[in-house]
């Protein structure tokens, strides 16, 4: 019953933000983005600790830093605050949807094949690394990728409906989140 009533609060709440393009401060560059879902679960357990068991952000036409994505989906479990405060979450997974204006010097055709030029490529992850291979000739290049926040280590890479997906993990995520910064947040909502 309790764990219900805290769902159906969770979604009052964060119903105004949906469908709302916001800007936030990555680092030291702003990011704007359309909020599409915010998602919120908690059970008897983790209202009984204070914490969420999953929380769920799709954000869509992201704009950070000269680049643009067409979707990125954050899933944290067991979403706690910390003295500090710090929001801490164990696991944070990140999936990262890049269509075809989003990806630099590269055709993504309708089949989800990825090519430069007319060869096909073929993306995948290596020890938390991006790679990229031709489709006929054994060579390989390892496509830099800037440094994730976090702690998130890159697990995997997949094309098709006309986008690359990534998605990277961290075991635990950490975020100090000032007080200020929280009663705006809150106060917007």
């Amino acid at each position: 019953m309790i764990p219900g009533l805290v769902q159906t609060v969770l979604h009052l709440a964060t119903r105004p933000l949906t469908d709302r393009r916001v800007t936030v401060r990555v680092g030291d560059a702003d990011a704007s983005m359309t909020v599409a879902d915010v998602a919120c679960s908690v059970g008897a357990l983790g209202l009984a600790l204070g914490q969420f068991d999953d929380v769920r952000v799709v954000v869509e036409d992201v704009e950070w830093n000269g680049r643009t994505a067409r979707r990125l989906a954050v899933t944290c479990t067991n979403v706690h605050v910390n003295p500090g405060p710090t929001l801490v979450a164990e696991p944070v997974e990140v999936e990262l949807a890049l269509g075809p204006q989003d990806v630099d010097r590269l055709d993504l055709g309708a089949d989800g094949v990825l090519r430069w030029g007319v060869v096909p490529l073929v993306p995948f992850v290596e020890d938390g690394e991006l790679w990229v291979r031709t489709g006929f000739l054994p060579l390989r290049r390892q496509v830099p990728v800037p440094p994730l926040p976090g702690g998130l280590r890159l697990t995997g890479v997949r094309t098709g409906d006309r986008e690359v997906v990534l998605t990277a993990r961290s075991e635990r995520w950490r975020e100090r989140v000032p007080l200020g910064r929280l009663a705006r947040l809150l106060r917007s909502a």
